[in-house]
């Protein structure tokens, strides 16, 4: 099918390059499911696609890089407290606030309308005017927020092993984890070790299994991996994952500061943006390819696994806007980012009519996806009948 060049959204059902088998089924499978899924995976074609819809101006901030509902949920840090944040750093890089706001707003259009898109970017403003990046306290948290936090911390770590492992195996579980070939879990085995070892207590990272794993949907493409070790008392599962070039950065220009590699990128700014980052954060210095290492963070344990109604998830978009301004306010100042000021500033001016101009941009990608989507999925899923 010829792509149509009046749409930047429809990407091409040619096989995918580079992984397994397994995981360019489950990619082409998930981007064919729902307008959403599609969204998801082309975060390159809508960066691109919003950098030329002109939308109005913002500060640079560190951004996430790929602000929307689904990376969003709850995980615990090294001090073995539960917290509530952005969880998905493939993309940070330093770019203007629109396309953080321009993404969740496309997003929240392709699945809850406009009234919940104009209710995150008037949650954001307000907070990004307060100046202070605060946090959700497990105390204090209401409605969708809560029941991730009462999971997470009702669960025991006897429990949660009993689910992914199995006599020192991690389990194999359908469209989640697979075994790896001999070669390839060899080599993801070494590349982990030669990171554990600079670490304090090199025992408690002793290698017992490394699997393959598929989550995500854009980052399918990727390889992804995930390790079981000795731990403490327990073993811990950790996930190691491959870290791409941001494609945000990629559709705009801004100059971004040196890293090591891009491991260190997508590390070093979910450390600053996240107000506790996840246990175990760290990166691998190894070349060609370079790995985010973080506590392994499953799917139920993400704002996606949860059935809400329109009145929870309406609670939870109020609270997201918060959270997203929050990081940004976080980064102020740091390796290029404006002063708080700065932010401060833009949250005033991000009154009832440039939210408007937003709105309006976020509803013409969300239709252009959609309309995408329907041929992407004609090529993909067997008609009926």
């Amino acid at each position: 099918m010829t792509q149509p060049p009046s749409n930047p959204y429809l990407v091409s059902t040619d096989p995918i390059d580079k992984g397994t088998a397994l995981r360019q089924w489950l990619k082409r499978t998930k981007l064919a499911e729902s307008d959403f899924n599609y969204f998801r995976g082309i975060a390159k074609e809508f960066y691109a696609a919003w950098a030329e819809r002109h939308p109005p101006p913002s500060p640079v901030i560190w951004s996430c890089g790929d602000v929307h509902a689904k990376n969003v949920g709850s995980f615990r840090a090294d001090n073995g407290i539960a917290y509530f944040d952005a969880d998905d750093f493939d993309d940070a890089c330093l770019a203007p606030a629109h396309f953080d706001l321009g993404r969740a707003a496309t997003g929240l259009l392709l699945t809850h309308g406009a009234e919940l898109a104009e209710e995150f970017l008037a949650s954001y403003a307000e907070a990004l005017i307060q100046g202070k990046p605060y946090h959700l306290e497990a105390e204090l948290a209401q409605g969708p927020v809560k029941l991730l936090f009462d999971r997470i911390e009702s669960r025991t770590r006897k429990e949660f092993l009993k689910l992914w492992v199995k006599h020192d195996r991690i389990r194999e579980i359908t469209e989640a984890t697979y075994r790896l070939p001999t070669a390839a879990r060899k080599r993801a085995q070494a590349i982990f070790e030669s990171w554990a070892k600079l670490k304090p207590d090199p025992k408690y990272y002793r290698v017992l299994d490394v699997c393959g794993s598929t989550a995500g949907i854009g980052s399918l493409c990727a390889e992804r991996y995930l390790v079981l070790v000795r731990g403490d008392k327990k073993p811990h599962i950790l996930d190691m994952k491959e870290a791409t070039p941001s494609t945000l950065a990629a559709a705009h220009r801004t100059s971004q500061p040196k890293w090591r590699n891009e491991a260190q990128r997508a590390a070093e700014v979910q450390r600053l943006m996240q107000y506790m980052p996840i246990a175990h954060l760290g990166w691998t210095d190894t070349t060609p390819v370079s790995f985010v290492i973080t506590e392994f963070q499953p799917a139920e344990d993400r704002m996606e696994s949860l059935d809400l109604t329109e009145k929870e998830f309406g609670k939870f978009v109020c609270d997201w806007g918060r959270l997203v301004a929050w990081g940004h306010l976080r980064g102020a100042g740091w390796k290029g980012s404006p002063p708080t000021d700065d932010l401060i500033a833009f949250g005033g001016k991000l009154t009832a009519k440039p939210r408007k101009q937003i709105l309006a941009l976020a509803e013409e990608a969300a239709r252009e996806i959609s309309k995408a989507h329907r041929l992407y999925a004609a090529t993909v899923l067997p008609e009926e009948g």
